[in-house]
């Protein structure tokens, strides 16, 4: 089987739709518009064997696109990248990850470059949304074991040839759980994926408040906690001077876990 991104390059300007065939049964099709970086523009197709035909047609007489062989492309997190950008072409690497691992993207020096990036997860399918490639991002709690691929993207049209970039991708493996005693104030220093867990145990079911003491500079912190089958139990939004109020239905251990908005996002 074969994993390939088809990598829309150039639209010229109008929209493009594309039909991809297997046997001579249509089994997949999109459509593009000035080649700009979006799931949907640039889409993973999962290739078993067989014959197949790209098809394309619309308004547009002049396109131009790639095939990437996402197998080959390079493995490449915990380091920095950078290098030219060819404008319109999408740069992809990929990292392995356990489920429950998060990646952290740092835009170290985009300059003049626009675009977006995107990740794509193990199925083939765009884990969360496609953000600016100028903006730092946490996307947490990857759900699947397997090969993610990072696609930074730009517009074909608004980046000069040669322009530079670089950026740094972390993927970070959760820390285990701080042992947590209730009753009693604690401080903490959020990891690199901006999360922090502790554990706890409890005899008999519980009703708990989560009491914010500090942390004027977290606003929009999440927390949750997750019972020992990992089934959530009670979430909130930490913010300083605020309190919440958490049921815990039965005796066994638990961990709260504080974690970035959903959107990730987040500035050094």
């Amino acid at each position: 089987d074969r994993r390939l991104l088809l990598d829309a390059i150039d639209g010229n300007g109008y929209y493009t739709n594309w039909y991809l065939t297997k046997d001579g049964v249509q089994i997949q099709s999109g459509s593009w518009g000035y080649a700009y970086a979006y799931d949907y523009m640039n889409p993973v197709l999962n290739l078993g064997p067989g014959d197949y035909q790209l098809r394309f047609d619309g308004a547009n007489s002049q396109y131009s696109f790639r095939m990437v062989d996402l197998d080959q492309v390079p493995v490449v997190a915990g380091s920095d990248m950078s290098g030219t950008v060819n404008p319109g072409e999408a740069l992809v690497s990929r990292f392995e990850a356990v489920a429950g691992d998060s990646l952290v993207y740092r835009a170290v020096d985009t300059g003049s470059v626009s675009g977006y990036w995107g990740l794509v997860g193990p199925s083939g399918q765009t884990v969360g949304t496609w953000s600016n490639l100028r903006q730092n991002r946490i996307v947490q709690d990857l759900a699947q074991t397997g090969t993610y691929y990072v696609v930074w993207d730009t517009h074909e049209n608004y980046v000069s040839p040669g322009a530079t970039y670089g950026i740094n991708l972390q993927h970070v493996t959760p820390a285990a759980p701080v042992p947590l005693a209730l009753n009693t104030a604690t401080t903490g220093t959020l990891a690199a994926d901006g999360s922090l867990s502790y554990q706890f145990e409890t005899s008999e079911a519980t009703l708990l408040w989560l009491d914010a003491l500090t942390g004027d500079n977290l606003n929009g912190l999440n927390w949750k906690i997750v019972d020992s089958s990992n089934v959530q139990v009670a979430s909130g939004t930490y913010g300083n001077q605020s309190y919440s109020r958490a049921v815990l239905a039965s005796a066994g251990t638990y961990t709260p876990k504080f974690y970035p908005p959903s959107t990730g996002t987040f500035s050094d």
